[in-house]
């Protein structure tokens, strides 16, 4: 009798080895309620060696849509790297990103109401393409001071996640994008005010009510018109993000750029909120522990040379341009700013009229300007690699471009 009991309980224990053996294999991945590999309290090491315990027993496994409008570009690819590297460090094997760019999946106009919808698990959105983020529109004003693309991209994803607008209650928000100083791309020089007086120059957004503070005439055409409108003659050139202009080739045929270290187009990278809530709570803050590593420690230490040193456009058009610096010290920077300072306390004021307190926001959004662009990634820092393309030492740039000092704490 005792030996009948034995066999059995050795029949019943290979049992439950074969079938923890199966369940380590896991599902194909393809659904977003697949449960994951089973890893009851596993030791699991993390990069540098050290090892921590982690209770997965109940963390799932996800494939998630990520929608852009934008085309993929060396930027992109390198941008994913870090977050595909910090995702696999923080939930190996548990996400997969399936990424659709140029609008192959979600166009600009229907971005917003596709992640709302479910139709993307994450989207990158324009925050002025709608009227669902008034808070956020206050960046594109001049009389904000965004002195670059990389210390106003921080700012704007430190802000964001440290203050939590109430606008972004529906989502979850993963990081921000800020393009950086406006620039002049024209067939003239500027450097004054004085110099665009009546001067039809393309302009979108908030920065059209920009250009007629300052006396210009803001036309607003598609992308694909503007670079056949300043070849024609029709307008005389454009104001916005260098990248953007550059991308378009507009260099070819405005060959004068004057940057001003005032607003800036945001856009950010949301999530679902109803994707983001089936991990269960341990799972999430893995996840969010793996965007902020990958955006603090990983990108923004990278976001310039990113965004600038290996952007074939970008690089190209830099190289061949004649460019106009106003130096924010100037009187003439001085002059722009107290123009267009009507348009943000106007804005503000329609703020107030909503139950919001503008000047509040603006004086917060300032405060994380202040931290991270004049006293991390500064106006001077970001105009280096312009300054080097005009005076022909763009490759002894290259060559010797650094990080900056360790980010700020957060």
């Amino acid at each position: 009798m005792k030996l009948k009991k034995k066999n059995l309980l050795l029949l019943l224990l290979v049992a439950v080895m074969v079938a923890a053996m199966a369940g380590c294999g896991g599902g194909s991945g393809t659904s977003n309620d697949t449960a994951g590999p089973v890893a009851d309290s596993a030791a699991d090491a993390d990069a540098d060696g050290a090892s921590d315990e982690v209770d997965r027993s109940d963390w799932v496994k996800m494939d998630l849509n990520w929608a852009s409008y934008l085309p993929e570009g060396d930027g992109d690819k390198l941008r994913f790297e870090f977050i595909d590297a910090a995702m696999e460090k923080h939930l190996p094997g548990y996400i997969t990103f399936n990424k659709y760019f140029s609008g192959t999946l979600l166009t600009q106009d229907v971005m917003l109401d596709g992640i709302r919808a479910g139709t993307t698990d994450i989207g990158f959105v324009d925050f002025a393409a709608s009227g669902d983020f008034p808070v956020s529109k206050i960046w594109y004003y001049a009389s904000v001071n965004v002195a670059s693309q990389t210390g106003g991209t921080a700012a704007l994803t430190d802000w964001a996640q440290q203050t939590q607008p109430d606008e972004y209650k529906d989502f979850v928000f993963l990081w921000g994008n800020c393009l950086g100083p406006a620039s002049f791309m024209t067939t003239f020089p500027i450097e004054s005010v004085a110099d665009i007086q009546g001067k039809q120059l393309n302009a979108t957004g908030a920065m059209q009510e920009t250009l007629k503070s300052w006396g210009a005439n803001p036309i607003n055409m598609t992308t694909g018109e503007v670079y056949e409108a300043v070849r024609s003659g029709m307008i005389a050139g454009a104001y916005a993000s260098f990248g953007s202009q550059a991308r378009l080739g507009l260099t070819e045929v405005a060959p004068y750029a004057t940057m001003v270290p005032m607003g800036s187009a945001v856009y950010g990278f949301l999530m679902n909120k109803d994707s983001f809530n089936r991990m269960p709570e341990s799972q999430r803050e893995a996840f969010m522990a793996a965007w902020d590593e990958a955006f603090y420690d990983g990108m923004m230490l990278q976001w310039e040379k990113i965004n600038q040193l290996v952007e074939p456009s970008i690089m190209a058009a830099a190289a061949t341009v004649d460019w106009t610096f106003i130096d924010p010290d100037t009187a003439e920077y001085k002059e722009f700013a107290s123009k267009s300072q009507g348009l943000l306390d106007e804005y503000l004021d329609s703020l107030d009229a909503r139950g919001i307190d503008g000047r509040a926001e603006y004086a917060n959004i300032q405060k994380y300007l202040d931290k991270w662009c004049a006293n991390w990634w500064t106006f001077e820092r970001h105009s280096e690699l312009y300054k080097a393309c005009a005076d022909g030492t763009i490759e002894e740039y290259k060559a010797n471009w650094s990080n900056p000092q360790p980010i700020p704490t957060r």
